[in-house]
């Protein structure tokens, strides 16, 4: 226990992750859609989010999932509104470039699998502003910047 008289010794971060560089955060978009704007049901939904938290949890060694949130976009004239859990998980600048390729790959598969126009990634570190980025199925860019 470390001696600090009236303070709390109460959070201490682990050490393996206090570095230099900074702690990289993400979010990952779990769309409750398929075929870009149908709704799936309640289950399904909940069976997505389980898979992405479980890698994500395996990767990264945890993640916060936030289920209540909504989206929207218009397309084609057409407002497509949907519930969405963000998936947010926080790494070292090591584990997050030796893994990087990997989740980027996950994120890419499942915008696929599940008829996505796309899925938000929002990414920052200490070195990158909060940017939000788009993974289309079909694109060799996987990550596009949206802001």
């Amino acid at each position: 226990m470390i001696d600090r008289p009236n303070k709390l010794d109460f959070p201490i971060p682990r050490k393996e992750v206090i570095t230099k560089a900074g702690t990289h955060r993400a979010v990952i978009y779990v769309p409750s859609t398929s075929e870009q704007s149908k709704k799936i049901p309640d289950k399904q939904f909940q069976n997505r989010i389980n898979l992405v938290s479980r890698a994500i949890t395996e990767t990264f060694g945890g993640n916060t999932v936030q289920r209540m949130s909504y989206g929207s976009e218009i397309r084609n004239g057409r407002l497509i509104a949907e519930k969405i859990a963000r998936i947010e998980f926080f790494t070292t600048p090591i584990s997050y470039k030796q893994n990087d390729a990997d989740v980027g790959k996950m994120v890419h598969q499942l915008a696929k699998k599940w008829g996505q126009w796309g899925i938000s990634y929002e990414y920052q570190s200490p070195k990158q502003a909060r940017a939000l980025y788009f993974v289309h199925p079909n694109s060799k860019n996987k990550l596009k910047e949206m802001m």
